[in-house]
């Protein structure tokens, strides 16, 4: 686009000079036929023929004049097209400028509101209470205890009977541990939820960077539970929506898998039916 702006550049340019220079040539031209003219009429032998002489000035030296008028006319059409060209370049410059201040500006309305989101996602985290045997636990304390009772009252008791533990079978075993903590567990994940989904929807570029932002405030024992949480489908949705954001931004890829039950990874977890059969995992 750059180098056909300067074609067309050199090229009204050129014509621009040609214009000016032929209109010049036709008025020296001109002013040198009407100072033959004159000398002529200057001649005595001549006085008499002033109508002859009018006839010439009419039909040579007007006609040159005209001709320079009408290079004088191209001349100007051509400069106001030129004008016109630095003008769009002009406009195509603010359009650029007002674009860069215009994303620069819904960043700063994105960051605005993500980091509200995560200090939104910390107020309810630090506001959490569980109780156990009559200790209460507050803030991200809650999620050791959580996870604690998650394998000692429902892994352990059930998971030590069956040959092969299932998917299905960790899945219902966690949906039973999240109706009895319920209250605390819910809030968290649905805002924990959104966070990731109002980056999703968003417009930047770098998603990347701030769900890993989003990620670096979670403990490792709030990946082990949001991974259970991601692979079972809580009333009274049919599906878990969460789990896609979890696979599409890695969310779980520092997880210490020694905090799952049963020897599974969560990759295991996480394959889709058709990809766990093939690999012979239950």
């Amino acid at each position: 686009m750059s180098q056909l702006h300067w074609k067309s550049g050199w090229i009204l340019k050129a014509g621009m000079c040609f214009c000016a220079i032929a209109a010049a040539g036709c008025f020296l031209y001109g002013v040198s036929e009407w100072n033959k003219g004159l000398h002529a009429l200057n001649n005595p032998h001549q006085l008499a023929d002033l109508g002859n002489f009018g006839s010439f000035l009419q039909g040579t030296v007007a006609s040159l004049w005209a001709l320079a008028g009408v290079f004088l006319i191209v001349l100007a059409f051509l400069g106001q097209q030129q004008q016109l060209v630095l003008q769009r370049r002009q406009l195509a410059g603010q359009e650029e400028q007002f674009n860069t201040q215009l994303d620069s500006i819904k960043l700063q309305q994105f960051e605005t509101s993500f980091f509200q989101l995560l200090t939104l996602h910390h107020e309810i985290v630090s506001q959490m209470l569980v109780t156990d045997s009559g200790v209460r636990f507050r803030g991200r304390d809650c999620f050791e205890q959580l996870h604690r009772i998650l394998m000692r009252d429902y892994m352990a008791g059930h998971l030590t009977h069956l040959h092969i533990a299932t998917r299905e079978d960790i899945a219902n075993l966690y949906l039973s541990f999240y109706k009895q903590y319920k209250g605390p567990l819910s809030h968290y994940f649905r805002m924990l939820y959104h966070i990731f989904k109002f980056v999703k929807g968003s417009s930047v570029a770098d998603k990347k960077r701030y769900t890993s932002l989003a990620r670096a405030q979670l403990s490792q024992y709030e990946l082990a539970l949001l991974c259970y949480n991601g692979i079972t489908a809580i009333p009274p949705e049919a599906t878990n929506k969460f789990k896609a954001l979890i696979v599409e931004f890695e969310l779980l890829d520092n997880l210490d898998e020694s905090l799952l039950r049963n020897g599974h990874s969560y990759k295991a977890l996480y394959l889709e039916p058709s990809e766990a059969k093939e690999k012979g995992i239950p």
